[in-house]
């Protein structure tokens, strides 16, 4: 039976001197473990992403209300509650505390801009109490003499508004925020200071050509702006301390080097860069000489992702990275210490601190395992108590869920990619195993251990998974980046297609069931591999896929900045169309699902439709299944739900 949150808050705080113990999953037969409902799966987390109060008193979080992220605000003990629900089209994206009264709300939408029939993000920020009143919409119109016709420009490219770039929550002016927004969609965002209360404003700064979003400090000093300029070239300006904006483009070091924030020292910023290992490292480096003042992480084998800030003050105080799990590793030594115990009382897990009190020492810790997708505790420092408070997901029992692990697969060039595989409970890998290759999207990104929903699915139906990080994922350091770099359809791909064959030699895998499925760019690879790979794969899966490589850089172009990052959608060499799924379907050997979302800005569902087109009028077997909402990402219950349902039926067919 599902237990709600306020039920479990109430009679789970296991309160205890920071002792807690779980047992791992025990090893059980095929056959005994159940077959879990689909809509379980394809069900939003429970609790995800709590925010506590600035005095430790209320708590946020968001939940699944019928298949939509709601957010729930009440004080600790669930006395004072009240919901947040989505707004007709508009999802909810994230909330956060504007001060101790007050928080702000993010609303996800895709809709199209005036005079535009393509599908656009945008986010529209508003303003509530913590008991449910005064609600605002906190981003209000330029006067007409600052906004005129004449400032919109079709030149600019196009532009779905963005209103939730906070750049400052201002904590000693408790009523007000800063924002960069490009109010008047003309390319360059302006600074406004803005009253939460009512969304009354001022302009600090006109905006800079150039500049689509700004930073600023921990002192609330703004000093970074990033954007394309009218050219598409990416400019990022530092103000330095004699207050002349610096053009980082045109610093040497630069090309080296990843902005990742600003410290408080004049002239100095955090980066990304290589390392002494080969990998990503974080640094503080000076931006007039490129020297390197300070190494803060610097691992032999994974990259550093990002500054992670700390909650209290905003100094930079660790880095996220990944080696096979998702992790925080904290240089500030107050929150160093606090990540030890926590790791000490919740041995063999993955801990995080997701939240912190601002004014108390009050934390919330999210623990995962590979087959568990958290567990959410209250840790209280002064008086040593860790209390459980809520489950990711309700309904998921990680004794049912596949165990995954690390394998290291050879390349036909002599290189070893990194892969996670997840067998479904109670197998092994010696039983040639209907199976799956489901590649990331991105591809800029990169898979890891971590609980998956749709990998956790599929491994209940019975299939083996496994997801390679191909050269091009990140994580891995520059170079194995690198390797990818204008690969489509190349290198990437011939990885993807190493690791299947690896699988099905290594007796893994049922070499005449074996499916390649996968999101965005994975829809991509799943397409070129039942086109470039006649008689490997059984079948393919594309969600919101790239089916069409010259029409989608046609429309990325249109975009502020397309133009920069599109010249890596390519193959050294090759010309798009040799590259492009649509213009290769009469080679297509394998059947294909092909799911897309109606609302999805990134990717346009009409490439999907005239991909299925395309197949039938080539005799190909293909079925297209059109899903109304969710977005690229399949941000909602029912998205996902016919994603898996789909997916699953499929299989089936192909590969039973």
């Amino acid at each position: 039976m599902k237990r709600t949150f306020l039920k479990l808050l109430k009679h789970s705080l296991l309160a205890s001197a920071l002792a807690a113990n779980f047992a791992s999953p025990s090893v059980v037969a095929q056959d005994a473990i159940p077959l879990i409902p689909v809509e379980e799966f394809a069900q939003l987390p429970d609790f995800e992403s709590p925010k506590l109060s600035p005095d430790g008193t209320f708590l946020a979080f968001s939940m699944d209300v019928k298949g939509r992220r709601h957010i729930r605000v009440q004080s600790l003990d669930g006395s004072e509650a009240f919901i947040i629900p989505p707004i007709d089209n508009a999802d909810i994206n994230r909330v956060m505390w504007a001060n101790a009264d007050r928080l702000l709300i993010v609303y996800r939408l895709t809709d199209r801009a005036r005079g535009i029939t393509t599908q656009l993000d945008m986010t529209r920020l508003a303003a509530i109490d913590k008991d449910g009143q005064n609600f605002a919409w906190i981003v209000k119109p330029r006067p007409r003499s600052k906004a005129g016709k004449d400032r919109i420009s079709r030149d600019t490219g196009l532009i779905g508004q963005i209103q939730d770039n906070i750049i400052d929550l201002l904590p000693d002016e408790p009523n007000h925020i800063l924002l960069s927004i490009d109010s008047d969609l003309n390319g360059r965002a302006e600074i406004r200071y803005i009253d939460i209360r009512d969304g009354s404003f001022r302009e600090q700064n006109d905006g800079r050509d150039g500049v689509q979003r700004w930073y600023a400090d921990a002192n609330h000093e703004v000093k970074l702006g990033t954007g394309y300029n009218r050219l598409n070239d990416y400019k990022v300006y530092f103000k330095q301390a004699n207050g002349d904006y610096l053009d980082l483009e045109t610093q040497d070091w630069y090309q080296y080097y990843n902005v990742e924030g600003l410290t408080i020292e004049d002239d100095v910023i955090y980066a990304t860069g290589p390392g002494e290992h080969g990998r990503e490292a974080l640094v503080k480096i000076n931006v007039g000489t490129g020297q390197v003042i300070e190494t803060l992480f610097d691992d032999e084998q994974y990259d550093a992702y990002t500054v992670i800030e700390h909650p209290s003050t905003g100094i930079a105080a660790g880095v996220s990275y990944t080696d096979d799990h998702f992790r925080y590793k904290y240089f500030d030594p107050e929150l160093a210490k606090v990540q030890r115990t926590i790791d000490s009382a919740l041995k063999g897990r993955v801990n995080r601190i997701i939240n912190k009190a601002r004014d108390k020492e009050i934390y919330i810790i999210l623990s995962t395992t590979p087959t568990d997708p958290g567990v959410y505790f209250f840790y209280d420092r002064t008086a040593k108590k860790l209390n459980q408070i809520a489950l990711h997901h309700n309904d998921i029992d990680p004794a049912h869920m596949g165990q995954t692990e690390r394998v290291e697969i050879p390349t036909r060039d002599g290189e070893t990619i990194v892969s996670y595989l997840t067998l479904p409970a109670g197998k092994s890998k010696t039983d040639a195993l209907p199976t799956v290759v489901l590649v990331h999207g991105g591809p800029r990104a990169r898979d890891d251990m971590d609980w998956d929903y749709w990998t956790q699915f599929l491994a209940n139906r019975g299939y083996a998974v496994l997801r390679p990080n191909f050269r091009g994922s990140t994580g891995f350091g520059q170079a194995y980046f690198a390797k990818g770099y204008k690969q489509w359809g190349g290198i990437m791909q011939q990885d993807v297609t190493d690791a299947t064959k690896w699988l099905i030699e290594e007796g893994i895998s049922d070499q005449q069931k074996v499916c390649i499925a996968g999101a965005s760019y994975g829809g991509y690879s799943a397409l070129m591999g039942v086109i470039q790979e006649p008689g490997l794969y059984a079948c393919a899966v594309s969600v919101n896929g790239v089916t069409n490589i010259p029409s989608m850089k046609n429309k990325d172009k249109r975009f502020i900045g397309g133009s920069s990052w599109t010249q890596s959608m390519v193959l050294e060499g090759a010309d798009d169309k040799d590259i492009s799924p649509y213009h290769l379907a009469g080679k297509t050997a394998a059947p294909v699902l092909l799911m897309a979302s109606k609302d999805d800005a990134r990717v346009q569902y009409k490439l999907s439709e005239a991909m299925h087109k395309e197949l039938k009028k080539k005799k190909k077997k293909s079925t297209y299944v059109e899903i109304d909402d969710g977005g690229h990402n399949m941000v909602t219950a029912a998205s996902r739900l016919i994603k898996l349902k789909e997916m699953e039926k499929f299989l089936a067919k192909h590969l039973k």
